[in-house]
């Protein structure tokens, strides 16, 4: 009986440790202040829909948004006490008419999804963390925003908020993979045509070769690290590992 209480013992410490070790790992954010949701989906292109004088208006500019619900702007009244996330406008409709609602540009937000996913899978962002999986999905951006505000924010995970604003504000063309994760690396996007030929080689996509200019870091290391794999047949990673 004795020997039992101490194997139980031991059970409950080792599910104990484990509970703990993913409490540690994992991240955990606070609900956004009123000015801090507005400023994120601004960021990733939202559109909003407030209630002004009897009817529900559209509003894509973050300047009259904030002027209207911060207590300091020109056109505060305290009406307006809520900003809510939805997928569609048409979520807007049964609302109560104090909640501004933001929801997704159908014109770009497929564009913001793009280049948040490439830079998730080029730089080897464990989403798992965040409570996320991969892809990042429309779903995502409505229903976690505290937690994909921080990525974009507080820990810089996503690349440039600018870069971001503008895919989202549709005046920045998102281009091409390669071109994307170029411009992301200091080998830059001058050497495409030359990353380019030696991805032929390779028979590697742009989607795949993601992660490994990112990893090389410079052109220099990029090409020591193909050479390797060329003329070793060795995996990407292996090859890294050799040129680290």
């Amino acid at each position: 009986m004795k020997k039992f209480f101490v194997i139980l013992l031991v059970i409950i410490m080792l599910i104990s440790t484990a509970c703990n070790n993913v409490s540690d790992d994992s991240v955990e954010v606070d609900e956004l202040s009123l000015f801090d949701k507005a400023f994120y989906a601004d960021t990733i292109g939202f559109e909003f829909r407030i209630y002004i004088d009897g009817y529900w208006h559209t509003v894509n500019d973050f300047t009259t948004i904030w002027s209207m619900i911060n207590p300091s702007g020109s056109r505060y009244t305290g009406f307006h006490t809520e900003l809510r996330f939805v997928k569609h406008r048409n979520e807007a409709e049964n609302l109560p008419n104090t909640i501004v609602v933001a929801y997704p540009n159908e014109d770009t937000v497929q564009d913001v999804l793009t280049v948040i996913n490439w830079e998730v899978d080029s730089s080897s962002i464990d989403l798992n963390r965040f409570g996320l999986t991969y892809p990042i999905t429309v779903e995502n951006l409505v229903e976690d925003y505290a937690i994909m505000d921080w990525l974009i924010y507080t820990y810089g995970a996503l690349g440039s908020p600018t870069f971001i604003y503008s895919v989202a504000a549709g005046s920045t063309d998102i281009g091409t993979r390669i071109g994307f994760d170029l411009g992301r690396s200091s080998i830059g996007s001058e050497n495409t045509e030359k990353v380019l030929d030696i991805l032929d080689q390779l028979n590697m996509t742009e989607d795949e070769a993601g992660p490994l200019i990112r990893a090389s870091g410079s052109l220099e290391r990029f090409i020591a690290v193909t050479n390797l794999m060329l003329e070793e047949g060795i995996t990407s990673e292996r090859a890294l590992r050799r040129t680290g």
